[in-house]
């Protein structure tokens, strides 16, 4: 699975006038990709019906895993997950 940790910042304060205001925000997207671009890289197995490993039950009720099938090991990777984005700026009300 995938997870995303946004982080945004806000400060007020006052403007250069009465009644006036001026926020400046900074918002960092995907934060843990922009500390370490390999925590977002999204690893997905293919189709959900290929089986890893075939297994029977035996007279016990126990699992006995028969046969691993390394081909189904295969993976795609999408690596645009591991993107983060920084936007910087700042409102004023008056």
């Amino acid at each position: 699975s995938h997870y995303k940790l946004d982080l945004k910042v806000n400060q007020s304060f006052d403007g250069f006038a009465p009644g006036h205001k001026l926020n400046a925000f900074l918002v960092v997207k995907n934060l843990g990709n922009l500390i370490n671009d390999e925590w977002g890289i999204m690893r997905q197995g293919s189709f959900v019906g290929n089986r890893m490993v075939s297994a029977t039950i035996n007279d016990q009720n126990q699992y006995v895993f028969d046969e691993f099938h390394e081909s189904n090991a295969e993976e795609d990777i999408y690596a645009d997950a591991s993107l983060w984005e920084v936007v910087i700026g700042v409102n004023y009300k008056f």
